[in-house]
């Protein structure tokens, strides 16, 4: 029974049942729920996994369409016509083979758009303002750059374009007031904008595996700032504006080139600070994760071999607060696996040692 046939035959049955007088029963009672659902699948379109090479024509039957899936499909081109779907809010695309994305960014209703894993080689033409549109997924593409017109997405709350080939932030980025969560993870960006220091409300910043050698010191302007990751670049010290980031509780350094790391917010409780050439660490850190800290405050501090060595930590000093990478051996406690990027864990090829225990 295909959707319209559905959407008739509750709206027959509904018919009928005043036209013989058929009273009774929970269906009658239910009728108006069931007309409700199927009011709200022809919002709902869902053409995942279908081998579609094209968008179904069919979907312009439905002008009421609010959620479109087209997701893990064969599709390489949208549509001049998607632009007629008035009422679109939300669509997903990810996992097909589009790379020309333009039309979908002249659709004002949009609030969410799933690009992930397609061939996109040029960050989308924004001609004009889309006040609507908060989350865009981008992930898994070749995107070089996030350009200047990256400012027309003013009210965007999360922008992901993770494992592409972004080499350059404009300083137009700054202008996205609303930004709360920014992952750049596994690109080329060497520096980013002073501007960045402009998005007060970001909650969480993903930087890792790139090619960064520091942060500008706009960073400590980063008063809503959760979580920061950074491992896996070229950073060569931690900046004291560092310090005022009241809210900073995950900061992941892992993997750089840090000698020195004099503080860090009070709030950090997720601190890792493995595969670096520390040669000092303030005392003070190294307090806050021994047992007789608040346990349920600092819940790790994860350092390797050599820096166990290099400071002189007793693991029986930290109860389970102390997470340990043994160098020699590239080894990690089966139970700690899960505190360590599983990237780090291919790129040193890092094995863990201990039962496991369902």
């Amino acid at each position: 029974m295909t959707r319209q046939h559905t959407v008739d035959y509750f709206f027959n049955l509904e018919e009928q049942c005043f036209t013989h007088g058929i009273k009774g029963g929970l269906f009658f009672e239910r009728l108006p729920v069931i007309k409700n659902t199927v009011l709200l699948m022809s919002k709902l379109l869902n053409y995942k996994k279908r081998n579609l090479k094209e968008f179904p024509k069919e979907i312009l039957d439905y002008p009421e369409v609010t959620n479109l899936n087209l997701e893990d499909n064969q599709i390489t081109e949208i549509p001049e016509w998607i632009s007629d779907l008035k009422n679109l809010k939300v669509i997903y695309l990810s996992k097909n083979q589009i790379s020309h994305v333009d039309r979908l960014f002249k659709i004002d209703t949009l609030s969410v758009i799933h690009l992930n894993a397609n061939e996109i080689f040029e960050f989308p033409n924004l001609s004009k303002d889309l006040p609507n549109l908060k989350r865009l997924y981008l992930n898994d593409n070749h995107l070089p750059q996030i350009p200047p017109t990256i400012e027309r997405l003013r009210n965007l709350n999360q922008l992901l374009v993770a494992n592409n080939k972004v080499g350059k932030i404009d300083e137009a980025i700054g202008n996205l007031k609303c930004l709360k969560v920014l992952n750049c993870f596994n690109n080329q960006i060497e520096y980013l904008p002073a501007s960045i220091g402009k998005l007060i409300k970001l909650e969480y910043l993903q930087l890792s595996k790139n090619k960064l050698s520091g942060l500008p010191s706009s960073i400590g302007n980063l008063n809503s700032l959760t979580n920061l990751g950074l491992f896996s670049n070229k950073v060569k010290s931690i900046r004291p504006e560092f310090l005022k980031l009241s809210k900073l509780v995950n900061l992941n350094i892992a993997d750089n080139r840090i000698e020195n790391i004099a503080n860090i917010p009070k709030l950090v409780g997720r601190l890792s600070i493995y595969l670096n050439p520390t040669l000092m660490i303030s005392t003070k850190i190294i307090e806050k994760f021994k047992t007789h800290a608040e346990i349920t405050k600092y819940e790790y501090l994860f350092v390797d071999s050599l820096q166990i060595k290099q400071f002189n930590l007793d693991k029986d000093e930290f109860h389970k607060t102390l997470k340990v990478l043994d160098l020699e051996e590239m080894k990690i406690d089966h139970f700690d696996r899960k505190y360590i990027p599983q990237e780090i864990q291919i790129d040193y090829n890092i094995k863990a040692e201990g039962l496991k225990m369902n």
